[in-house]
């Protein structure tokens, strides 16, 4: 099984290149040059790994929209969707927080 993964930068050689070295380690790499992409992509398939730019236009959303979709795969367990966010229970509770959700909003 190809794992996949899904770049999302604003910044086209970074785009390319780091797609092109990954294809090379034999992954599957879906490369997207904005935030909002990145969030049509989210939405309609599934990915292993999701390497975001930091400072683009839109980014806090496309997490957002990311996380809001483990939490639905995972029917609200905190603990599972943080874990395969790759951040903290805590973290993610927090994130929950500012957005006046709860776990519970997802099961």
């Amino acid at each position: 099984m190809t794992h996949r993964i899904l770049i999302a930068d604003d910044e086209p050689l970074y785009l390319r290149t780091t797609g092109d070295l990954l294809r090379r380690a034999g992954y599957e790499c879906i490369c997207v040059p904005d935030a909002d992409t990145a969030i049509e992509k989210l939405h309609r398939e599934q990915f292993d790994l999701v390497l975001s730019d930091l400072n683009m236009p839109g980014n806090v959303k496309a997490e957002h929209q990311y996380l809001i979709k483990l939490l639905k795969q995972h029917t609200g367990n905190v603990t599972e969707a943080a874990r395969q966010a790759g951040m903290s229970r805590q973290g993610l509770h927090k994130l929950l927080k500012t957005q006046d959700l709860s776990a519970a909003d997802f099961r």
